[in-house]
């Protein structure tokens, strides 16, 4: 992390935030497989599950809405 710049030639300067940002897209296919995997083992340990009770307060109300 940081604000420091690099420099791969004299016209082209990148930031670490732009680098950081500019990875993101490899980033998420690496983790989509494994991810896919991790939910599918959630969604048949969830199969038998008949009823769900969500409980909130306050901001947590807004998030509730979208479960």
């Amino acid at each position: 992390m940081g604000g420091g710049h690099h420099s791969t030639d004299e016209e082209s300067m990148t930031t670490s935030f732009e680098e950081e940002i500019l990875s993101q897209p490899g980033i998420l296919r690496a983790r989509r497989e494994e991810g896919a995997r991790q939910a599918q083992r959630v969604a048949q340990s969830w199969r038998s599950v008949t009823y769900a009770l969500v409980g909130a307060r306050g901001s947590s109300d807004n998030a509730a809405l979208f479960f």
